[in-house]
Order: structure tokens, then C-alpha cells, then sequence
């Protein structure tokens, strides 16, 4: 349906009214565009850098990948979201000589309008109604999802979700070359905003295609199937060159961190820690399974289904099917009790004729508990008639539910205990880009709050046939008040950022900037003073960290200073130790070390540069064969330290000081190193190594003792997928090699391969 009135002037006063809420949200954030940055000072910096240097250096060229972070790795652009398409936004800005914090808050203020824009213009789209607009404008671009993720603006800039569907719908019914190119251009700024809701909402806009196209004819599915492949070809290059730097630095996200970012079905109910209104004891513990939806857009449609039927005339089941509906309902409510007396008993065996079925764990039975009631949940009259009518309510509906449950990641949980056995996501997960490329499954949220939004919008116009002019505005009217209070935060906080640095004299050009101590805030707080000076750094922030950045950061949180040593030996490192409690014992081992020297003291910080570097091991011969091994601790299995295997690691719980692995080479031979692989483990590393001989495993010689930190942090850079602890000594006659490490650090101590040299 096409109400007559939408147009660029009507929906004027829609943005107005959407504009004036987004102050209201974020008050007085409108003030102060220059002055401060919302939430906190981690994430929104981070972005901040992505904005200006988006806007510095022409995108998508080899030189726009590296990103001046990190130093000395490449392809820094890649280790996150690039946030290209708030270009759009920024980059003009910041051309006109805004300051890149201005430019990062109005594009921060613009999410929330856009989004509910859009929202409302997809609505009024379908429903031909002003008031059901407003509600679903209100229900999205305020939703309480945002209020978990104030700090991530590529989260936020959901606008284009809304705009993809406009555009669908528009073709289905129009079938205009207009409509297509609407459809592929949406989709494609969609990719380049944000990468999650480009996969994320491609499996929404897939099962749209499913539902409102299946009956077009083969020309027109062919044009839909054209356009939906340009945005894909376009993105595609983007994609190639992320998954090469990701491959380059061994990136990948394993089951346990999609998992951990996964959504727990009691999530539903667990509001984020910013709302004003739902400020529940049981609020979410993190916050990306804060996935409370509001009571809004449930209570419409529950009021909706209860009053009216979304088919009246809703086909009788054939007799044949009712009997397998029921045989699915059965099958149902077996496997339920199985799987509750298996949780009860902790496992349950029983005889059906002469099968015998034992049930050990419960979320098996659930699994085909869950699977047998959403086949009867699917084919039942309601839902059937509404697939042949291609009703946009109930696809909103169902899309909704199905985002949910996708939200739930690859192990589907309730109150932290597992309910099924494969949950949907993970057969997701078998497909290119959603096996290792995104962690955060919950922020399937994000889509299933459009969706929701749109199918309360539907709903609530059906009111308008039932009720009197009057009051049907007044239920309206209270809709969109609810719609607002769910999603509505308490005073959005407001913090300074960071003083530009004082730049001495004797900093070059070509110098590159390290600010210490780091951390996740000091390392953002770099990345921002970098749009100030504008030299390279040595720090970074960012989705992923390149594994020699692991290293250093680790060693330096232990009070390690000699891990600076491991940077590269160019003279052109300058550290920037702050003038704190935290900076003073980094400070004092700058001054204690022979390669940093002070070249300037300003008000906040004193000024090094570093002029040394490890040197590279010296060459050994080849690996010796190993006959035993033997650990000090259990951690895990040792045999992993021979399997040859760099994805399996033996580890101790933590660094105390006293862990020994002793390797039995069976029999007298010259020994001249050892090299220990980290793999992925690089901020395992031990602490300070030392290295033993032995003919007989008696009487032992030290080789070689260090702290292993300078070694880590220059192997990572050489050869970041496969990081080692070189040692190297004099060559000596040995039967046993032992390795003590004699340091502490609540890391544990990991080895992913060990390997005996011969000189």
C-alpha cells in the first residue's frame, strides 16, 4: 500500500520530530559537539580516528588500508569495522575544517534520527498510516538495544536496515528499474556502514525474498536476484582484502568467543544498565546480551493477535496432516518430559516397544522438542494462510522470533544451561563470513528490532477498523509514549577527551609516537591526539590486535619495560611517558635502560627515543627428535608440545615462578637451542626463561636466562602467524633439556610446539 501523502515534504516534519528526540535522548550532548564524547572515552575515539582518517586519505586505495596504528604492522584499517559508509556523513565535515569530535557526535546524533526516520517511512510505506509510522519510528530508532551500545557508533548506524526493506518492498510492488537500483544501492551503503547488519540482515532480507517473491515470475526474480548481487561484488574486494590481512596475521574467532558473545534466551528480559525506566535487578552482566526488547511492540502485537485473527478465513487442515500435526505434538511433549527428567535425574532411560532410549543430557530431548513444535507451530492454519496470503504481519512476525533465536549463537542457552543440541546460527556459521569473521551473534538484536518495529506498525493500524477515530489516536498517541520510555537512558554521559600532546622540538616528521602506559583507554586516547599531531603510532586500538602488540602490552602491564626493546631499530620511536602514578615505574626503566635516551620533558610527559632492538636469533641446525617429555604442572595435555600441532598448546594455570618442562632427547647429542612456538597464545609467553642441560638428568647447566618479552615482541613482528621464544647457546653435549620459567604473571605460561636444535 502507497499512502498518497508520503513524500519529501510530508515526512519533513517526521525527521523534525525524530531530530528534536534525538537532542532530548542525548541532551546536552548538543552543546558540546566539540567539547566531549558520549559513554566513554574507548570505543567512540576509536571511532573518531576511523572518521578523520576516512575523510585524510582516499578510501579503498592501498594507502587508506594502512592505517598509521599499530606501527610497525600493515593493514591496520582491517583489524576493524572501517566505518566507511559514515563517510557520508563525516568526511563533508571534516573537509569543511570541523573537528574530527564534532564530526564523530553529529554523526553519533544522526544515527538515532535516521534510524527512526527511515523506520517510519517503511511503515508508513506499508501501512499507509502516519500514527503506526511515528509508533515504529519510535519503537527502532529509540530501541533499548541502542542504550548497550551508546559507545559503538557502527552499531548505531542501523538506518540503512530500514532503508533495504523500503527499497524491497518498493519493487514488489512496483517492479521498477527505479526500485532495483534502490534495492542495491541501500544494501550496498548497508555493507559499507557496518558489516554485521550487511550479514546479519541478509538473512532477513533472504527470507523476505522467500516469502514475498517465491510466486514472480523467472524475469523478475532474475532482476531481484542482479540487484541483490551488486552490492556483493562491490563489497566483495573489501571483504577479500580483510580476509588477507586477517589470514597475514593469523585472525580468527574461535567457537568459545562467538559463543561468550552469544545471547541467552533470559537475555530477553535483561535490560541494559542506561535505561531510565527498566532498571531491573537482573540487568544483563554484559552488555552485548542485553537484548530486553521493550514492552511496546510485544504488547501491540499480543493485544493485535488476541482481539483479531490475522486470517479469518483460514484454511481447514486436511485430516491426514491434522493427524501428523498431532503426531509432531506427541513427539513434542515426549521428548519434553524426557528432557526433564534427564535435568531432574541427570539421566533417564526408558523402552519404546523394543527400542530402549537413554537420555543423559537434557538439551537433546529439547533439541527435537524445540524442532518438532516449530514444524507444528509452522504448519498450522494461521501461518499457512498467512504464507499464501504473503501477509507482511506475520512475515515481521515470524522474522522477529527467527532473529531471536538466531541472537542465541551457535549453543543455544536458557539461564546458562545448554537447550539444544545445534542451534541454528551454527549451521549459519557453515557459510563464507559467518564461520570466524563476527563474534557478537546477539546483535542479531539490532535486525529483530526492525522487525519488530514494522510488525507493531502493521498491528496497530488494524486498530484503526476497529476503534472509534478518537480513540484509535489516543491508543496511538500512548503507543509511541511507550515506544519511547522503553528504549529511554538515563543522562547520557559526557566525558573530555585527552589534551592535545606537547610536541617537543627534537620529535621529527617521520617520528613515530608511543604513548605510555597503554591500555584500552590510553590507547584510545593516542589514537584521537593522532588526529591532532597526525604521526604514525605505535599504539592502537581496534577489534583485533596484531600479536606483537599483544606481547608488548602484556609485558608492560607486568612492569616488563625491556619489551620496548623488541620494536624495530629505525631511531624513529619516540615514547611519550605520561607523568603519573602508572608512568612513573616505566618512566624509571626508560631512564635504567641503555637504549632509550631522554630528548625532551614537557608539563605531561617525558619524552624517549628508542634506539635498540633485539637481535635476530643466530642460526641453528635441525630440529632434534624428542624421546619424553615431562611438565612440573598439568596443564593439559603435554603430548601437545611435540604434536606438531601450533593450534594446541600446553599451558600452566598462571606464572608463579618454579613451572619446568623437561624434554628426554634418549640420548647424548650436541644441543645449540631451543625454540618454543606460541601459536596463537602470544600473550602467553613465559615471563623469564631460563634454560638447563643435563647428560644424565642429574647435574644440569644453566645455557641461557632472560625475560623472553624483547624475543616475542620481535618475532611477532617478523612473523606474526608464528611467533616463537628463540634461544639460542653455546653447543653443548646433552641428553635432557629443561625450561624453568622463573617469573610471575597471572597469564599462564603456554607452549603451542617445542623444538630441540642442533647446533
Amino acid at each position: 500500500m502507497r499512502h498518497p501523502g508520503l513524500t519529501v515534504r510530508t515526512m519533513a516534519p517526521v525527521l523534525a520530530a525524530f531530530a528534536l528526540l534525538a537532542l532530548a535522548y542525548t541532551w546536552p550532548l548538543a552543546l558540546h559537539l566539540d567539547e566531549v564524547v558520549p559513554r566513554d572515552t574507548a570505543d567512540p575515539l576509536l571511532s573518531t580516528w576511523t572518521l578523520w582518517w576516512n575523510a585524510r586519505v582516499l578510501p579503498l586505495t592501498a594507502a587508506w588500508w594502512q592505517g598509521p596504528i599499530f606501527y610497525p604492522a600493515a593493514g591496520t584499517l582491517a583489524f576493524s569495522d572501517h566505518r566507511l559508509g559514515l563517510g557520508l556523513i563525516a568526511t563533508p565535515l571534516l573537509l569543511a575544517g570541523a573537528a574530527p569530535l564534532t564530526a564523530y557526535n553529529v554523526a553519533f546524533l544522526l544515527t538515532f534520527v535516521l534510524s527512526a526516520t527511515l523506520a517510519a517511512g517503511l511503515a508508513w510505506r506499508l501501512t499507509g498510516a502516519r500514527l503506526p509510522a511515528l509508533a515504529a519510528g519510535a519503537i527502532f530508532g529509540f530501541h533499548p538495544f541502542r542504550a548497550a551500545h551508546l559507545e559503538h557508533l557502527e552499531l548505531l548506524a542501523a538506518f540503512w536496515l530500514p532503508a533495504v526493506f523500503w527499497a524491497l518492498h518498493a519493487w514488489h510492488r512496483r517492479r521498477s528499474w527505479a526500485a532495483l537500483t534502490a534495492v542495491a544501492g541501500t544494501l550496498t551503503a548497508l555493507a559499507y556502514t557496518s558489516g554485521y547488519y550487511f550479514f546479519y540482515g541478509g538473512v532477513a532480507v533472504a527470507a523476505w525474498v522467500v516469502w514475498f517473491e517465491r510466486r514472480s515470475a523467472p524475469r523478475d526474480l532474475l532482476r531481484l536476484a542482479a540487484a541483490l548481487a551488486v552490492p556483493c561484488l562491490l563489497v566483495a574486494p573489501v571483504l577479500w582484502s580483510y580476509r588477507e590481512v586477517h589470514a597475514a596475521f593469523g585472525f580468527t574467532r574461535s567457537v568459545t568467543e562467538i559463543e561468550f558473545f552469544s545471547a541467552d534466551l533470559a537475555d530477553l528480559a535483561a535490560p541494559p544498565s542506561m535505561l531510565a525506566v527498566w532498571r531491573l535487578p537482573w540487568g544483563a552482566v554484559h552488555p552485548e546480551r542485553a537484548l530486553f526488547p521493550g514492552i511496546t511492540a510485544l504488547g501491540v502485537l499480543l493485544w493485535t493477535a488476541w482481539r483479531w485473527r490475522w486470517h479469518r478465513a483460514a484454511t481447514p487442515t486436511a485430516s491426514r496432516a491434522a493427524s501428523a500435526r498431532r503426531l509432531l505434538l506427541g513427539v513434542a511433549l515426549v521428548a519434553l518430559a524426557a528432557a526433564f527428567a534427564a535435568g531432574l535425574t541427570g539421566g533417564v532411560a526408558f523402552a519404546l516397544g523394543p527400542l530402549s532410549v537413554s537420555v543423559r543430557v537434557a538439551y537433546k530431548p529439547l533439541s527435537i522438542a524445540a524442532v518438532a513444535l516449530l514444524v507444528w507451530g509452522l504448519t498450522s492454519s494461521p501461518v499457512r494462510a498467512a504464507w499464501r496470503a504473503q501477509s507482511a504481519l506475520a512475515f515481521y512476525v515470524l522474522a522477529t522470533a527467527g532473529l531471536w533465536i538466531l541472537a542465541l549463537g551457535p549453543t543455544a542457552r536458557a539461564f546458562g544451561e545448554r537447550v539444544a543440541y545445534k542451534a541454528p546460527y551454527a549451521w549459519l556459521m557453515l557459510l563464507p563470513g559467518f564461520d570466524s569473521g563476527f563474534r557478537a551473534p546477539a546483535r542479531f538484536a539490532m535486525v529483530a528490532a526492525l522487525t519488530s518495529a514494522v510488525a507493531a506498525a502493521l498491528a496497530l493500524a488494524r486498530w484503526r477498523a476497529h476503534y472509534p477515530e478518537g480513540r484509535y489516536r489516543m491508543a496511538a498517541a500512548v503507543v509511541v509514549g511507550l515506544a519511547l520510555a522503553d528504549g529511554w537512558i538515563r543522562p547520557l554521559p559526557l566525558h573530555t577527551p585527552p589534551a592535545p600532546l606537547e610536541l617537543p622540538a627534537a620529535l621529527r616528521a617521520d617520528d613515530v609516537v608511543l604513548e605510555l602506559p597503554s591500555g584500552v583507554i590510553e590507547d584510545a586516547a593516542a589514537m584521537y591526539r593522532a588526529t591532532m599531531h597526525g604521526h604514525r603510532l605505535a599504539n592502537g586500538l581496534s577489534g583485533y590486535h596484531p600479536p606483537h602488540y599483544v606481547a608488548l602490552s602484556e609485558a608492560l602491564r607486568d612492569g616488563d619495560v625491556e619489551a620496548l626493546a623488541g620494536l624495530p631499530a629505525a631511531d624513529e620511536v619516540v615514547a611519550f611517558v605520561a607523568r603519573d602514578a602508572r608512568g612513573d615505574a616505566v618512566r624509571d626503566g626508560l631512564v635504567r635502560a641503555p637504549w632509550a635516551a631522554t630528548i625532551a620533558e614537557t608539563s605531561t610527559h617525558r619524552v624517549f627515543r628508542l634506539r635498540r632492538a633485539v637481535q635476530r636469533p643466530g642460526e641453528s641446525g635441525s630440529p632434534l627428535s624428542v624421546a619424553g617429555v615431562d611438565v612440573s604442572e598439568a596443564g593439559g595435555d603435554a603430548a601437545r608440545l611435540t604434536d606438531g600441532d601450533d593450534r594446541t598448546a600446553w599451558a600452566t594455570a598462571s606464572q608463579r615462578g618454579g613451572e619446568t618442562v623437561v624434554l628426554d632427547l634418549g640420548r647424548l647429542v650436541d644441543v645449540g637451542g631451543v625454540d618454543l612456538a606460541l601459536g596463537p597464545f602470544t600473550a602467553e609467553f613465559p615471563r623469564e626463561l631460563a634454560v638447563d642441560h643435563s647428560p644424565d638428568g642429574s647435574a644440569w647447566t644453566t645455557a641461557w636466562q632472560a625475560p623472553t618479552a624483547p624475543a616475542v615482541v620481535a618475532s611477532a613482528i617478523a612473523t606474526p602467524t608464528a611467533p616463537v621464544v628463540a634461544v639460542r647457546f653455546t653447543a653443548a653435549p646433552a641428553r635432557f633439556i629443561r625450561m624453568r620459567q622463573v617469573a610471575t604473571s597471572t597469564r599462564p605460561w603456554a607452549i603451542a610446539e617445542i623444538r630441540v636444535l642442533a647446533p
